[in-house]
């Protein structure tokens, strides 16, 4: 692969719940961070960090990932979302 890039997304669940993330990533809202990164030259794009949800009772988390990877020009992708 030339490259292979990833999007995250953690939103954390439940009535004004707020979110802490490390590596810290993007503002989208009180309760929802968004973190990029991009490898190249690799045949894996991954990345690890800490999400603590607050704010309310019950809180859970939900976890989208949006990826690609390019090669001679052909772009593959692939997404999934988790919650727990």
């Amino acid at each position: 692969m030339s490259k292979v890039s990833n999007v995250a997304t953690i939103k954390a669940n439940g009535w004004q719940a707020t979110l802490s993330l490390s590596p810290s990533g993007t503002r989208v809202s009180e309760n929802t961070r968004s973190i990029s990164w991009t490898n190249t030259n690799t045949w894996i794009s991954d990345i690890s960090g800490v999400a603590d949800p607050g704010g309310s009772i019950n809180t859970s988390i939900t976890t989208c990932s949006d990826g690609g990877a390019f090669k001679s020009g052909t772009k593959v992708f692939a997404s999934a979302c988790a919650n727990g």
